[in-house]
């Protein structure tokens, strides 16, 4: 396929030799000092089947499935619909690069783990790790059954899949940040914008080109001209017969980088800050089709695929929309409450992300006793020798032993521990390439190593005799062990579809295999036959009498005597991750952090029994719903819905509702729908009965504090200065934009007050917005926080602890101090006002209007709180105050009970 003879083809050592330019100088120096910050987004090899927590560099497709490669470290294969199939820890940096073709996909790190890993397409086993690049691996793109490769050690690298040998190409004195193939052509461009076209027969460069910018991203059209994107937010059209280039500008004024291209049937795809723009490709020009906010952060990598957009970002989130802009779905968020639950007797054991360890009384409820273990839980058991002793795997390779809350033992291991099981004074634990057998009946453990191909998910020892031992890949292998003393003997392998999520034991000599792809299999006499099929996603499987319950999106039973009988029997607001049958009962963990008790008797309907509460994060929001039911927002993004139960006014968390990214600021309940307002700059779409996420509106480029629902309108304004008016009449998971305004100061607060717009803004101001014309009036020194609204007058407080009192002119008519520090929500009902202050007080002013004249007088001031007072809510329908306490609401009448006069 080479030319022996090409003058590009040299020696490697060579050109290292002789490549310490003034040029190659100035363009490494700065790695000197950037290689300690780039060095510390290292981390240990973990496996999680969750979503990505970094950002996605690259989208890849085939005829089936969506390919993602990811800041950390890892290669995800999803459905479509974002379904997660598949996920392989391939890097402990970023997996920076990816490509694939019919029998391969090849993801190249970041330095320090700057190797190219070849998994085979299939079964995703490692075919081959290249060693082959000095630098970062920023690109890689299959030609036939060449692999090409290139980065920051300016260096093309091409290497034979069918003989593992590479040759290198010195043509780049720059990093090399694109390639691509067009036709029998590689184009490569390099960070100083040369750009050079070589035949992939011969090897000879054809021809060189100069783009006057810095290249961020590049496609083609696979027949004649490339796009480049730099970073001043131009596209760079190169027509590679005539030599021509043109630059557009995308958009005027914006001087951006321009970080993801895709062409496709004429029409050009251009990913900027948080900006999708969609073109139509003329012979040297670009028209503008159409342009949507796609992300609430800035966009990194775009793709078509079945006609729909798939748009890749720094939080690692996938969004998926048609090509005119609507929103279709996104990917599920990376959870920081992911857990893993075990039972024993009475016991219940929670192991979450945080690192926390909690252990409770399953009958009562009642917290036993909490350890803080500071790595993420991976897998976790009970060790049955020790009525509360505790066996936890981490993400940081820990295996942590613990009884009685206390720390008594720990080993250390080079990667997680994803997967646990033990028998008698043995625990087996698997890890990556490695499932371990420990010996822990003696003061000093003994570990033995058995090597495996691939990550260790799954393992179940069964007792018979003698015991077998089953541990299940991530690749889908089954190994199948004799278990004699401290040793283990290999008696049989099978090969399954997929990943193994995990195991159950239904008779003597048989179990059943669950796969990432929602196949039940049972395994016998190293033999397998699939039994059925759940739908993805799935994370866990128990047994019960003669069912087997599977959990993922939902909660299922298999009928083992009617297969064909497979019963969708529980669902929450968000996926189970873990579940475990006991006496009756069905604990289900959700990825939220919540544990589930669900009565359940095979074949009967099951009942929700209770729940455990987990240590929610502060409150920053309250707004009633109705009687009934109340919606709070808090500090991590969290969205909590609680139901009011009981003559004494007490409140059941009902459900916890989880994808922003930071603080929720303000709420709106809205028909059967919840609206989010959020620091992460999106307004989110809920379904308030199932928890579903419905829709996420990224048009904001900054905080959203403000919410406000009036009729079948809804108002949200941003700390930017803008303020979006949107029409939900029809259906809310689809907003409509009316109108838009910018007011030019950050929006803290807004109500809709006589077919206007009244605002507070950070700048201390008040104003509305009416008649399309922006109106505002300083009358505070420091920020207002809250607004609240009468029939004639506009009531406004904030940092000083001052309330402010306008008419419909903004004259200023009344101020009163009522706080001596801020106060953070003001509530105007009848004559009546309530302030909230961060003073730890809550108080009740009767308002008096005589002759256009308003005067404030206190009537009553509660001050008997717990805990700090972070947010409050007054429900109209029965004249209470819900305030938060802790982790629990607490409500009471404005009566004077509890208060001071």
């Amino acid at each position: 396929m080479w030319n022996a003879h090409s003058k590009r083809c040299v020696p490697h050592w060579l050109w290292k030799l002789f490549s310490s330019n003034l040029v190659k100088f100035f363009v490494l120096l700065p790695l000197l000092f950037l290689f300690p910050l780039l060095s510390q987004t290292c981390f240990p090899l973990d496996f999680q089947f969750f979503g990505h927590r970094d950002v996605i560099w690259r989208i890849r497709f085939d005829v089936q499935y969506i390919y993602t490669s990811s800041a950390d470290g890892s290669l995800k294969v999803w459905d479509e619909n974002l379904h997660l199939l598949q996920s392989i820890p391939t890097h402990d940096s970023w997996a920076r690069a990816l490509a694939i073709n019919d029998k391969f996909v090849a993801v190249g790190g970041y330095k320090p783990d700057n190797t190219i890993k070849i998994f085979d397409k299939n079964t995703f086993k490692v075919q081959k790790v290249l060693k082959i690049h000095s630098g970062s691996v920023f690109t890689l793109e299959f030609y036939g059954d060449i692999l090409v490769s290139g980065g920051s050690d300016n260096w093309i690298i091409l290497t034979d899949t069918k003989t593992w040998g590479s040759k290198f190409l010195k043509i780049h004195d720059a990093w090399v940040r694109e390639i691509m193939v067009v036709k029998k052509s590689l184009v490569s461009v390099d960070d100083l914008g040369k750009v050079a076209v070589t035949d992939l027969e011969s090897l000879y460069v054809l021809k060189q080109f100069r783009v006057d910018g810095l290249i961020t991203s590049a496609t083609s059209d696979g027949v004649s001209r490339c796009f480049f994107g730099d970073s001043k937010g131009n596209i760079w059209i190169l027509d590679l017969t005539t030599g021509q280039l043109f630059k557009r500008v995308v958009e005027s004024g914006k001087e951006i980088p321009i970080e993801a291209l895709e062409y496709i049937n004429g029409q050009l795809y251009c990913g900027m800050a948080n900006l999708v723009y969609r073109f139509e490709t003329r012979e040297n020009d670009l028209k503008l089709l159409n342009k949507f906010n796609a992300s609430p952060i800035d966009v990194t990598t775009v793709k078509l695929f079945k006609g729909k957009i798939f748009v890749g970002n720094k939080y690692g989130e996938l969004y998926v929309y048609t090509p005119e802009g609507r929103y279709l779905r996104k990917s599920q968020r990376y959870g920081q409450t992911q857990i893993k639950i075990s039972t024993y007797g009475k016991l219940l054991v929670v192991g979450k992300e945080s690192g926390d360890l909690e252990l409770y009384d399953n009958e009562t409820g009642k917290l036993l006793w909490k350890l803080a273990l500071r790595s993420p839980v991976r897998s976790i058991m009970f060790d049955k020798s020790d009525k509360e002793g505790v066996t936890v795997g981490c993400a940081d390779g820990m295996l942590a032993f613990v009884s009685s809350g206390k720390l008594t033992r720990v080993l250390k291991f080079s990667d997680a521990i994803i997967s646990l099981s033990g028998m008698n004074r043995h625990v087996l634990a698997g890890t990556n390439q490695q499932l371990l057998l420990i010996d822990v009946g003696r003061p000093s453990p003994v570990v033995r190593t058995f090597n495996i191909n691939g990550w260790v998910t799954a393992i179940k020892v069964v007792s018979s005799k003698p015991p077998k031992v089953y541990a299940g890949t991530n690749t889908g292998e089954v190994y199948i062990f004799d278990l004699s003393g401290t040793f283990l003997k290999l008696s049989g392998k099978i090969q399954l579809d997929n990943g193994i999520v995990g195991f159950a034991e239904i008779g003597l000599k048989s179990i059943v295999a669950l796969t990432y792809s929602g196949k039940l299999y049972v395994v016998e006499d190293n033999r397998s036959r699939l039994l059925t099929s759940v739908e993805p996603p799935v994370y866990a499987l128990s047994t019960a009498g003669n069912e087997v319950l599977v959990v993922g999106g939902a909660a299922y039973s298999v009928n083992l005597s009617n297969t064909s009988l497979v019963r969708k029997i529980f669902e929450s607001e968000v996926p189970f991750v873990d579940c475990k049958y006991l006496n009756g009962h069905l604990l289900l963990a959700l990825s939220n952090g919540r544990v589930l008790d669900v009565e359940y008797i095979p074949g009967k309907s099951p009942r929700l029994v209770k729940g455990y509460v987990p240590e929610l994060s502060p409150f920053i929001v309250i707004q009633v719903i109705d009687k009934e039911n109340i919606v709070c927002g808090h500090e991590n993004g969290e969205i909590s819905l609680w139901k009011k139960i009981g003559p004494k006014t007490k409140f059941e968390l009902d459900k916890i509702l989880v994808d922003h990214a930071t603080s929720v600021r303000d709420l709106v309940a809205f028909k059967n729908y919840i609206l989010s307002a959020s620091s992460d700059r999106t307004i989110k779409v809920w379904d308030r009965k199932g928890g579903r996420l419905l829709n996420t509106v990224t048009c904001h480029n900054s905080y959203v504090w403000a919410l406000e629902e009036a009729g079948n309108v809804l108002i949200s304004g941003d700390w930017e200065g803008k303020v979006y008016i949107w029409d939900i009449s029809a259906a809310p998971e689809n907003l409509k934009k009316l109108a838009e305004y910018n007011i030019g100061s950050s929006v803290s607060d807004l109500r809709y007050w006589k077919g206007s717009i009244v605002f507070s803004t950070l700048e201390g101001e008040v104003g509305i917005v009416r008649n399309n014309q922006v109106v505002k009036k300083r009358v505070a020194k420091q920020t207002l926080w809250t607004i609240s609204i009468g029939k004639e007058h506009i009531f406004a407080a904030g940092w000083d602890g001052i309330v402010f009192v306008l008419d419909g002119s903004l004259n200023l008519v009344a101020r009163l101090k009522a706080h001596n520090s801020t106060i953070f929500k003001l509530e105007r009902f009848n004559n009546i006002l309530l302030t909230a202050g961060s003073d730890n007080l809550i108080k009740i002013w009767e308002i008096s209007e005589d002759g256009g004249k308003i005067t404030l007088r206190l009537k009553y001031t509660y001050s008997d709180f717990r805990q700090s007072i972070l947010a409050v809510a007054f429900s109209k329908e029965t004249e209470e105050v819900i305030v938060s306490q802790g982790r629990e609401l607490v409500a009471f009448k404005i009566n004077g009970k509890g208060g001071t006069n």
